[in-house]
C-alpha cells in the first residue's frame, strides 16, 4: 500500500486509497490509473510570456478534463464487468480497489472544478470500497477519505482548515449507544408485553396487543428525539467549519422515522 499520486508544482499531494499492482488490475485499468497530469493553476511553463499563459492554461484543463472522462468511463466499465450479486472475497478486494481508483478519479475531478459534488462522489466511493476492502487496507482508504474532506474545504470553501477525524469517530459511538438502548427497549417490550405466548382465547390478550403497540409507539418517538439530536449535532459541527446558512445542503431520508425527524428540523 503506498501514495500513487505524483506530487507536482503546485499540485496537492492526494494519497490513494489502493494501490493497484499491474498483475492484479486489469488491462483497461492499467492504462487509466492515475493519470498523472497537474490539476492546479499557476503550472505553465514559467519561459511562456504572459500572453500566452492564459491560452495554455485553459488548453491544459480541456485536456486534463478529457483524460480523467476517459479514465472515470474505463474504470466505471472494468468495475462493472466483475460486479455480481454474490461476491466473493476475492471479488470484493477487486471492486475495492476499483471503487479506490475511481475515487481518485473524482478526487482529481473535484481538486480541477471546484465542484463540491465530485468531492461527495470520492468520499462516498471511498467508503464503499471501505466495507469490501481487506482490514489491512482499511486504514489506508480512511486515511484518504479524511484527505477528501481537507481538500473539500480547501478548494471548494476556500477554508485552509485541518479535518478534525475525532468528529467522525464520537458520531459513531453515538450512534452505538443508540442502538443498544433500542435492542435493550425491544428486549423489555418483548419481556412485558408479548400476546404471540397467549392462547386467541385468552381474555388478556387484547390488552397485551394493546400495550405492546403502545410500547412501540414510544420507542419510535424516543428513536426520533435522538435522531433530531444527532442530526442537529452534525448540522451544527458543518456551520463551524463551513460558516452559517445560507448554502446548499440535501437532507434525504426514508420511512416514517425520518419522515418525522425531517419534519421537526426543517
Amino acid at each position: 500500500m503506498g501514495q500513487s499520486w505524483s506530487k507536482e508544482a503546485g499540485t496537492d499531494n492526494q494519497p490513494s486509497c489502493l494501490q493497484t499492482s499491474p498483475q492484479s488490475a486489469s488491462n483497461v485499468t492499467t492504462q487509466t490509473n492515475r493519470p498523472e497530469i497537474p490539476v492546479e493553476e499557476g503550472t505553465t511553463n514559467p519561459e511562456n510570456s504572459s500572453d500566452n499563459i492564459n491560452v495554455q492554461e485553459d488548453t491544459g484543463r480541456a485536456g486534463q478534463t478529457e483524460e480523467l472522462d476517459k479514465a472515470e468511463n474505463d474504470i466505471a466499465e472494468a468495475l462493472k464487468s466483475i460486479h455480481v450479486k454474490d461476491p466473493t472475497t476475492d471479488q470484493k478486494i477487486k471492486e475495492a480497489e476499483y471503487l479506490c481508483q475511481l475515487s481518485d478519479v473524482y478526487l482529481k475531478k473535484g481538486i480541477q472544478s471546484k465542484d463540491g459534488g465530485d468531492f461527495t462522489k470520492a468520499a462516498a466511493l471511498c467508503n464503499a470500497a471501505l466495507v469490501r476492502a481487506r482490514a489491512e487496507d482499511r486504514e489506508d482508504i480512511e486515511q484518504t477519505n479524511i484527505q477528501v474532506s481537507q481538500l473539500f474545504l480547501k478548494h471548494v470553501l476556500r477554508i485552509d482548515k485541518v479535518v478534525d477525524n475525532g468528529c467522525a469517530d464520537k458520531g459513531k459511538l453515538i450512534l452505538m449507544e443508540h442502538r443498544e438502548f433500542v435492542e435493550k427497549e425491544m428486549k423489555r417490550i418483548e419481556q412485558e408485553a408479548d400476546p404471540y405466548t397467549l392462547e386467541d382465547e385468552d381474555p388478556t390478550i387484547r390488552e397485551v396487543e394493546k400495550k405492546r403497540a403502545e410500547a412501540i409507539k414510544v420507542l419510535f418517538q424516543a428513536i426520533v428525539e435522538q435522531r433530531k439530536v444527532f442530526i442537529t449535532g452534525l448540522i451544527d459541527e458543518c456551520i463551524k467549519v463551513m460558516g452559517p446558512p445560507p448554502c446548499k445542503y440535501a437532507m434525504i431520508g426514508f420511512g416514517f422515522t425520518s419522515h418525522r425527524i425531517g419534519n421537526s428540523i426543517l
